[in-house]
């Protein structure tokens, strides 16, 4: 009986196996041809790069308030507000101001008319010959000229007594020195009239500093005070960012500083911005960090389209030295997974895959460092393909 059942057994076991469906997995080989384009692989004239972290800033990051103190009227802007050189971001309640204004404008008719000038005109140029208090005083000082000539000349004739002389002649030195007192009452009142004039100036100054101007164009970064709050001269009342150019600020190591120059180039990608961006080197440090053993330096980036923002993190490439030759290929042509990167050559009418080891990336290439010569030819877009499977080049 044993025996029996283990011939059952077998016989179940091999007609098991006979029935089993054969393997659905085709080999690459066996899959229908695919269509594929060459491209070769080009020298491209790339420079020597110098890699660095960095970070975007503003061109000009500052803090406005007004010069006088008031009550604030109006502060039509807000955070992220785009305004433009030239527009009003705040306003100053100007009532004081004004009444300032009317004062010190009533000051000035009334200069005026001590000169004996018309409160109401502009004009403040006067000769003190003119005015009624040198007038005055000349002509009692030739009064008393006359009239000490005449004692002189009666005295010699012994027709007048010597105390008369005397008189006369004391008489005339009072109206010299009244003379010389109506010069400097005038030259005084020219002066005071100037110094009114002044005060109209800053009376109407102050009014017309009571609008806070955009300095230039930007974003409103912060708005620090609402209206109607009471400002002190000086207090920051918003923060204002030029945000076109940027600034990218980068700490170079101490090794590769000597190489660096204004005017190179900058290749950099900013954190959670989709593509490369491009800037210049425009300053450089004067001394090296003694802590970090870094140089900073500054490049300007364009940034028209506002797509940017000041405090970005940005990965960069410096170039330096002189742009040598370089094995490049179109980007859709390298395959990356799992950190493997390779591209597929043509032999015969299969494809093969080969490893190679990738540098900087391009606008539309990327440099091939090692595994790749300048001129063989890879596919073109090789997603999709495995090694070994038929093509079809497309001429």
């Amino acid at each position: 009986m044993s025996g029996t059942r283990v011939a059952l057994l077998a016989a179940v076991a091999l007609l098991a196996a006979g029935c089993r469906p054969a393997s659905t997995t085709a080999s690459p080989a066996a899959t229908p041809a695919r269509a594929v384009e060459l491209v070769a692989a080009a020298l491209t004239p790339l420079a020597e790069e110098v890699t660095a972290h960095g970070t975007l800033a503003a061109d000009d990051d500052v803090d406005l308030g007004f010069e006088y103190s008031g009550t604030l009227a109006s502060l039509p802007v807000d955070l992220g507000s785009q305004v433009t050189a030239g527009d009003t971001l705040a306003t100053l309640d100007t009532t004081d101001a004004e009444l300032q204004v009317r004062v010190a404008e009533a000051a000035v008719r009334q200069a005026r008319a001590r000169l004996g000038l018309s409160p109401e005109g502009d004009g403040d140029d006067i000769d003190p010959e003119q005015t009624p208090q040198v007038r005055q005083a000349q002509a009692t000082r030739t009064e008393t000229r006359l009239a000490l000539a005449r004692m002189q000349e009666l005295t010699q004739q012994n027709l007048m007594a010597d105390a008369n002389l005397e008189s006369a002649r004391a008489a005339h030195e009072v109206a010299e020195s009244r003379l010389a007192g109506a010069y400097n009452d005038v030259r005084d009142h020219m002066v005071t009239l100037a110094q009114r004039r002044v005060e109209v100036d800053v009376a109407r100054r102050r009014i017309a500093q009571s609008r806070l101007l955009a300095p230039f164009t930007g974003v409103v970064a912060a708005r620090l005070l609402s209206a109607p709050e009471y400002v002190r001269a000086g207090d920051a009342v918003l923060t204002l960012l030029r945000t076109d150019p940027l600034r990218l600020r980068l700490r170079i190591p101490e090794r590769d500083a000597a190489r660096l120059a204004v005017g190179q180039r900058v290749r950099f990608t900013a954190e959670g911005i989709a593509g490369e961006h491009t800037g210049l080197v425009q300053r450089l440090s004067p001394r090296i960090d003694v802590e970090t053993r870094t140089l900073l330096i500054e490049a300007t980036v364009s940034n028209e389209k506002g797509i940017l923002r000041p405090g970005l993190f940005a990965r960069t490439a410096v170039e330096i030295g002189q742009a040598t030759p370089r094995v490049t290929l179109p980007r859709s042509a390298v395959v990356a997974f799992a950190g493997v990167e390779k591209v597929f050559v043509v032999e015969g009418d299969a494809t093969s895959e080969r490893l190679v080891k990738t540098g900087r990336r391009l606008d539309e290439s990327i440099e091939i460092v090692e595994g790749l010569t300048a001129g063989t030819q890879v596919v073109r877009e090789p997603e999709g393909l495995v090694s070994g499977q038929r093509v079809i080049v497309e001429r």
